[in-house]
């Protein structure tokens, strides 16, 4: 059974974003301006979010790719700090092996 597609004025429907953001993530409620920049981004529109970390930004673009057709790529910001890091922290660790080895490190 092919159901059509929701139209945009559906899918920005703060009863219908309520639903999704329940079946989708358990949540009963938006947290700050989250609704708001949910329905910004189905009705098609640029945004851009500057939340502080614990804020929600990742629900703001991945509710949306779960609501909208085709295929959404999402890429988390805190996985790449956290690869960041670990990154640094693969240096440190090789740094401090080549000084304890009498070796210059690569880079």
């Amino acid at each position: 059974m092919n159901s059509a597609p929701q139209s945009l004025t559906t899918m920005t429907d703060p009863e219908i974003l309520r639903k999704a953001l329940k079946l989708h993530f358990g949540f009963s409620t938006f947290k700050g301006q989250q609704q708001e920049i949910i329905q910004s981004l189905l009705s098609g529109a640029d945004v851009f979010v500057l939340m502080p970390t614990g804020g929600g930004k990742s629900l703001c673009y991945q509710l949306p790719a779960l609501m909208s057709e085709g295929t959404a790529i999402v890429i988390s910001p805190l996985l790449l700090t956290t690869n960041f890091d670990f990154t640094r922290q693969l240096n440190r660790v090789y740094r401090d092996f080549c000084i304890k080895k009498h070796r210059k490190p690569a880079f």
